[in-house]
């Protein structure tokens, strides 16, 4: 697709030039806020965090457009009894040892968690905050409700050849 430098989304546009890759994007989005930690250790918590809920999400895609259900079967069963609960577990008792935050206070991390959480709902239509109710994004939900309305940019035109 033209406008698409790799062929997908996400994209995100800027005076001109284009950031494309879901991590990059955040971070880039994140920069002049106090959404990234000053200190490199935080920082860095942060990331493994980002990094870890990658490492599930890898999982998600496989299951979710498997055409063989056999196969699909096989997939759901180690997603749903193994996978779902050794990430969330971990991620849920992080998130409770900081008040609902991966490190100290709110981040771009918190913010990737939810993406991640609507996404597997949605995908595999499940409730994670049921099981998990720390993942729920309170802390999302609050800075959000506090910082306001959030007017977004024009929408970009893509267009297909």
């Amino acid at each position: 697709m033209e406008g698409l430098p790799y062929g997908q989304f996400p994209l995100y546009e800027e005076d001109g030039r284009v950031l494309t890759q879901s991590l990059a994007i955040a971070k880039y989005v994140a920069r002049d806020t106090e959404l990234i930690p000053a200190d490199a250790w935080q920082r860095a918590v942060v990331e493994s965090a980002v990094y870890t809920l990658f490492d599930y999400w890898r999982n998600v895609p496989p299951y979710y457009f498997e055409a063989d259900p056999a196969k699909k079967e096989e997939l759901r069963k180690k997603l749903f009894v193994e996978t779902i609960d050794y990430y969330f577990s971990r991620i849920s008792k992080q998130l409770s040892e900081n008040g609902g935050y991966f490190n100290v206070k709110l981040s771009w991390g918190e913010f990737f968690l939810t993406g991640i959480v609507e996404a597997s709902n949605r995908f595999l239509q499940i409730e994670l905050e049921k099981q998990y109710p720390v993942v729920g994004a309170t802390v999302v939900k609050e800075y959000i409700k506090t910082r306001g309305v959030y007017k977004l940019p024009p929408r970009i035109e893509v267009k297909n050849k």
